[in-house]
């Protein structure tokens, strides 16, 4: 499976739907998902298959320092 569906939940939802890829999966609704994977398993798998997030987003915090690499002699 791609993206974050790999290891053993992967292999489950595999299992579960019949096959590896990621474009059959699409063509089931979020009802059905919850009813095969359970509601919580279900609901994100839907969700992440489309690239729905709802998590916070954090912004970044400010550059305390930056690499600098000297020149190199040739």
């Amino acid at each position: 499976m791609a993206g974050n569906l790999g290891g053993k939940f992967g292999a489950e939802v595999a299992s579960v739907f019949d096959t590896d890829q990621v474009s059959d999966i699409l063509n089931f609704s979020a009802d059905q998902l919850r009813a095969k994977l359970g509601q919580e398993q279900g609901s994100w798998v839907y969700n992440t298959i489309r690239g729905i997030d709802y998590s916070e987003v954090n912004t970044r915090t400010k550059i305390k320092s930056m690499l600098r690499y000297p020149p190199i002699p040739i």
